[in-house]
């Protein structure tokens, strides 16, 4: 008998009138709850075994270690894990990705993992873009383009976050800035809408950075006119030197039109 086996003690009575106890264990008759309770208890091996003994699904498993392996490579993790052991459980979560079959699951799980260093989150999205062009290859039809275009958009935003975080005059970036420091503003910056991001931009004088988000997005931007470039405009700070205000000016109406 071993631990994962419920158990319950049970009293008896002799015609002596001697007292006894028994432990009795109870065998798990439903393969899919005794499934549960060991990937809740991350024995990936024995769940694998019992998914292969008993033809059970193997999905549960493979997203079940995906959720541990994200939660394993968390920056904030504490204590967080050496490099080493990041690299081996990046790799790890690569393999498990690749046998899901569950594209949606796939692109969720790369877009909400906090990992290490931006460079791995990158990888993980460059991984997810290539599980779907494999999967339309196969014939995934419409849904795999639709992600395919959630993940190129999101591998899009955090090349322009690294432009935005190098280009001069980023009040975010600091001379000890850490690589979980990255994470937190790439997580941040993430979620924000490029439009309004752009607007803030403007609004701290961060011209070079602004018109980078403007070029860079300007396609999700199709529901501007005129008057709303114009606004834009008028966020620019009076006090900035003359000839960068007016070269920014021009360069933003540029992008707008062409």
């Amino acid at each position: 008998m071993n631990h994962e086996t419920p158990r319950f003690v049970e009293g008896s009575r002799s015609k002596e009138g001697t007292q006894s106890l028994r432990m009795r264990g109870i065998c798990e008759s439903v393969l899919e709850a005794r499934l549960q309770r060991l990937l809740k208890r991350q024995r990936f091996k024995e769940a694998e075994a019992l998914v292969n003994n008993f033809k059970l699904p193997i999905a549960p498993l493979h997203q079940a270690k995906t959720t541990w392996l994200v939660g394993k490579l968390s920056p904030w993790r504490d204590p967080a894990p050496g490099e080493a052991e990041a690299r081996e459980l990046l790799q790890e979560l690569k393999t498990t990705l690749l046998h899901i079959t569950d594209l949606d699951y796939v692109v969720q799980c790369c877009l909400a993992a906090a990992l290490p260093k931006l460079e791995d989150i990158r990888s993980l999205l460059l991984l997810a873009r290539d599980i779907i062009r494999k999967s339309h290859e196969c014939g995934g039809g419409g849904t795999s383009l639709d992600l395919l275009t959630t993940v190129s958009r999101s591998l899009q935003k955090l090349e322009t976050f690294g432009l935005v975080s190098a280009s001069s005059g980023g009040e975010d970036v600091s001379s000890s800035s850490s690589a979980t420091a990255d994470v937190d503003r790439w997580t941040k910056f993430s979620r924000s809408c490029m439009l309004e991001e752009c607007r803030r931009l403007l609004r701290i004088g961060r011209m070079e950075a602004a018109a980078l988000v403007w070029q860079r997005h300007r396609g999700e931007f199709v529901d501007m006119g005129a008057e709303d470039v114009a606004e834009m405009l008028a966020l620019i700070p009076t006090g900035l030197d003359m000839e960068v205000r007016a070269y920014d000016n021009r360069l933003l109406a540029e992008c707008q039109f062409n």
